[in-house]
């Protein structure tokens, strides 16, 4: 999930990990769920920032968003 934090000029990514812990046959033993987030500091936005090509800096520093979420990203950045 993305979203923009205005206060802060900044794009946060809202991830899940999942660690499971095998028992000796292969089985699950204990499976565990963190909530995080990333945030990614838009220190070049301004009226005049190149939308698109911010976009592609950001979708290559962080493999967390997948290319399909670009738009998405786009649009936050435009807003």
């Amino acid at each position: 999930e993305l979203e923009i934090d205005y206060e802060a000029c900044a794009l946060i990514v809202n991830y899940e990990v999942e660690a499971t812990v095998l028992g000796d046959s292969g089985e699950p033993i204990v499976a565990e769920r963190k909530q995080n987030h990333k945030t990614i500091h838009l220190k070049t936005l301004t009226e005049r920032t190149d939308i698109g090509r911010l976009a592609d800096e950001i979708m290559e520093r962080c493999e967390l968003i997948r290319r399909s979420k670009r738009p998405q990203v786009e649009a936050l950045l435009r807003d």
